[in-house]
């Protein structure tokens, strides 16, 4: 009785998305026009419309999956002029509060990227009826093509940006959306609505993610390997130069300097993108503050080689001034440019898979928990006297004889497979935060 019991249930929970999956119209882009996300396992909503020339309107279908079937949700699809929330005419497919089987359709506006309700919320609209079935939320409407009266409602005789998103409502007042965590789902082209188009995938800023991109390569890839080498590695490979200086020393130099064209080039993308500041309209209070901060980073990223390149000689008293500020400056913007990263993948127009802040997230405890490591090896060799001892072994090789063996640092065998170990990693958190971004 019980095996039966658990296999009918485990049954159920197979059978069931199935039973509740939306699949796309077949009249899709034949005699009507579709907007969707739909893929070969299904769709999470679809939108469908015909012009009636009888009564010039526009007849419209929204569909939506709610995985939540227990709580009130409405469903909007917003026309807009661009791309972005903010000036939007809205129309909504809410739950009713009462009869969760039935939901309602009506209007409603953006200001800026505040929801306002209308006065008359039925205005322009015929033929109402709606549903919630199975988890299936469904609005069947006719909109009038001229609306007299009321500009917040818009005429559907021009094609607008289509933007698509859903949310809870609590107490009668709609909660932020969460159907796209970074913001809605956007037509890629605006839309004619006295066409069949089939309409599917969102509006894709290339810009965007070219910044987004650089960013992340220079500072999880780039910065996060170079710091490593600088802070733990000087004595490392005592034979080797290049360009008659130490290895860790002229590939910092580089990778640093790379660094730098990095976030410039992302600088200059982005701000040609926003013709200035970023508004970051839709975004939240810390979101806002991506902008001012991508600032600051780009400020010392440009000052800290500029230190580097005047830092007096080695032999002067502010020589250990010198390397504190460069290295206070150097980690101050390094920590700033991480968090900016992982700020900016929540931003609204990004568009990125929600799990990739957290694979940030990750990473930045793995640096955080690799510099540790690396910390409390250094204060071993140290306290073991290891390190001092191979200093001192080190100097006296170089002031003998410049083609005396200098002897390998202790440790040095497992610093070489650590720093193997850690340029893989960083290779592979950024790598994987890169193809995300750029999805």
């Amino acid at each position: 009785m019980i095996k039966t019991l658990f296999w009918s249930l485990v049954l159920f929970w197979l059978i069931r998305p199935v039973l509740t999956l939306i699949t796309l119209d077949e009249s899709c882009g034949v005699s009507r026009g579709c907007y969707h996300d739909c893929t070969s396992t299904g769709c999470s909503f679809l939108i469908t419309w015909f012009y009636r020339p009888e009564v010039d309107a526009i007849a419209f279908t929204m569909k939506k999956k709610f995985d939540d079937i227990y709580h009130q949700q409405w469903f909007a699809m917003g026309f807009s002029n661009d791309e972005l929330m903010g000036e939007d005419s809205v129309i909504e497919c809410t739950t009713d509060p009462d009869i969760r089987i039935w939901a309602f359709v009506k209007h409603s506006y953006n200001d800026n990227h505040y929801n306002v309700e209308i006065s008359h919320p039925k205005l322009g609209l015929r033929e109402m009826a709606g549903s919630t079935i199975d988890g299936i939320q469904t609005c069947n409407f006719t909109r009038l093509m001229h609306v007299e009266g009321f500009d917040r409602i818009f005429n559907l005789d021009q094609p607008w940006y289509l933007l698509v998103t859903s949310g809870f409502v609590d107490h009668g007042s709609k909660l932020k959306h969460k159907l796209y965590p970074n913001g809605p789902f956007i037509s890629p082209y605006k839309i004619d609505f006295q066409q069949v188009d089939n309409v599917t995938g969102t509006k894709v800023n290339h810009l965007v993610k070219i910044h987004g991109c650089l960013m992340v390569f220079a500072w999880m890839i780039l910065a996060s390997g170079s710091i490593i080498l600088a802070r733990y590695y000087k004595h490392q490979w005592p034979e080797g130069r290049a360009c008659g200086r130490r290895i860790w020393y002229q590939v910092h130099k580089i990778v640093m300097l790379l660094v730098v064209v990095c976030v410039v080039a992302s600088f200059i993308v982005i701000w040609v993108h926003t013709k200035g500041y970023a508004k970051l309209k839709g975004a939240n209070a810390i979101q806002k503050a991506h902008p001012t901060l991508g600032i600051i980073v780009m400020g010392l990223t440009i000052i800290n080689p500029i230190m580097a390149f005047i830092r007096p000689r080695s032999d002067t008293a502010t020589r250990p001034m010198f390397k504190y500020v460069h290295g206070f400056v150097g980690t101050t913007v390094y920590v700033i440019a991480i968090l900016n990263c992982i700020l900016g993948t929540t931003l609204p127009k990004v568009h990125v898979p929600s799990y990739t802040m957290w694979i940030m997230v990750g990473f930045a405890i793995y640096q955080l928990v690799f510099e540790l490591l690396m910390e409390t090896y250094e204060c071993f060799l140290i306290k073991t006297g290891r390190k001092s001892d191979y200093e001192i072994r080190e100097l006296s090789a170089i002031r003998r004889n410049s083609i005396t063996k200098i002897p390998s640092p202790p440790g040095s065998i497992l610093k070489n497979i650590l720093i193997v170990f850690h340029v893989l990693i960083l290779f592979g958190f950024g790598i994987t935060s890169i193809l995300l971004i750029a999805m």
